[in-house]
Order: C-alpha cells, then structure tokens, then sequence
C-alpha cells in the first residue's frame, strides 16, 4: 500500500531495484525469472491479480536461468525502472519457471525461504502448477492462493542530490 511504503520513506520517482531476504536456499535453478510491477487502486489482493491495474505491468527484472539464491540479502537490480506515484499502490509479480514439458529432471527443485510479515490484509497472490508455465497465465495455475504473510522487500530509489559548490 502506498501509505506504508510512504510511511518507511519511500519517495515519489524511480524505483531501481527490489532486495528479498533469502533464509534459506533451496536447490536447482530458475528459469525464465522475472520481475512485474504495476500500479494498482486495489488495497488487497483475493481473487487474483486486480483488475484496477493502472495502465499495465513493467517487466523491471528478467534472467533466463538463475540459481535459487543464497541466505542474506538478494538484490535484483532492475533492467527498467519503475516510476512510482504514491497515489496508487503498486502490484508485484515474481516469477519463474522450472520443467515446463516435463524433460528435465534436475529442473525441479525447492524454493529458497524468505523472510516475511504478517498484514491484516491479503497482500499476497499467488500459485503454481508443475510441468506448466504459469508466468502470464496465473488464473490457470492449479495450486492459487490469497495470504497475509508477505514478503519483506527493500527497495532501492534514485534520490535527487543537492550539491552545493562555490568557487574557490
């Protein structure tokens, strides 16, 4: 919600970067992983992504193929930026693939655990589906879920910097 991230600090203007604290890691790699971030009017997530996105998803962060991260502070430095306007919220989408056809057995693997929050809200939406690409396609993931426990991210901004300079 935009008053909480106004409420930590967060300023108007681009964002660059997203950082998860990874407790654990988990094994194998994943695959087609990106990042997608919207501004919304929606203050809670139940039945899927909303359907008062503002204008329409970012891809901010993508790599085909990456290790399940280690324990400690992950950043993702985005490829694109994302303007925030602090009238909206904003939607994230994390997301990766694994052994969408089903041929390659050292594909599937555990996911890395991270830290998270409790809200009073649902604040997280999500599923997944093995042997089955659910990026872009999250209505038709088998296994969708609405929870309060949501991940704790640091966000990373352009800050305007005043420098002040007189001759000698």
């Amino acid at each position: 919600r935009s008053t909480e991230l106004l409420g930590l600090g967060l300023v108007a203007g681009d964002i660059n970067s997203l950082a998860l604290k990874v407790l654990s890691q988990g094994t194998g790699y994943q695959n087609n992983f990106t990042i997608k971030i919207a501004h919304t009017l929606d203050n809670t997530l139940t039945n899927g992504y909303s359907t008062n996105i503002v204008n329409s998803f970012i891809t901010v962060y993508t790599t085909n193929q990456q290790q399940a991260p280690p324990a400690g502070w992950k950043v993702y430095n985005f490829n694109t930026t994302f303007n925030w306007n602090p009238l909206y919220n904003i939607v994230i989408e994390i997301c990766h693939d694994n052994d969408v056809d089903n041929t390659c057995s050292g594909c599937v693997g555990t996911n890395s655990a991270v830290e998270f929050s409790q809200t009073s809200f649902n604040s997280v939406y999500g599923g997944y589906d093995d042997n089955y690409s659910v990026c872009d396609q999250y209505t038709e993931a088998n296994n969708l879920i609405s929870s309060k426990f949501r991940p704790n991210m640091r966000f990373g901004i352009y800050a305007p910097t005043m420098v002040r300079w007189s001759p000698l």
